[in-house]
């Protein structure tokens, strides 16, 4: 028995966990509405400008506290979570 509890935690850490972390990003992309805003407003620009960092807020129903990268510049305004959230959340800039 304690064999396979010796097994299975690190299927778990390395396999499960992973998968339904993806599953759960990809549930909020969803849901939060930064799909629908990715199709408008997706960049892979890096943009240059004031920067703020763990930055809290909010897209739809979902609530990204503290984990929002924000620069501003005279264009616009860009959004990108943090690297464990930006999993299915690309950059956005919003002009």
């Amino acid at each position: 028995m304690l064999i396979w509890v010796i097994v299975l935690i690190p299927i778990a850490l390395f396999i499960i966990f992973p998968l339904f972390w993806r599953f759960v990003m990809w549930i909020n992309r969803q849901v939060g509405g930064w799909s629908r805003l990715a199709k408008r407003y997706r960049t892979s620009n890096e943009p240059k400008g004031k920067v703020w960092n763990s930055v809290l807020g909010s897209v739809g129903l979902i609530s990204y506290r503290g984990v929002l990268r924000c620069v501003t510049n005279e264009g616009g305004l860009s959004l990108r979570p943090v690297a464990l959230f930006r999993l299915d959340h690309p950059e956005l800039f919003i002009p």
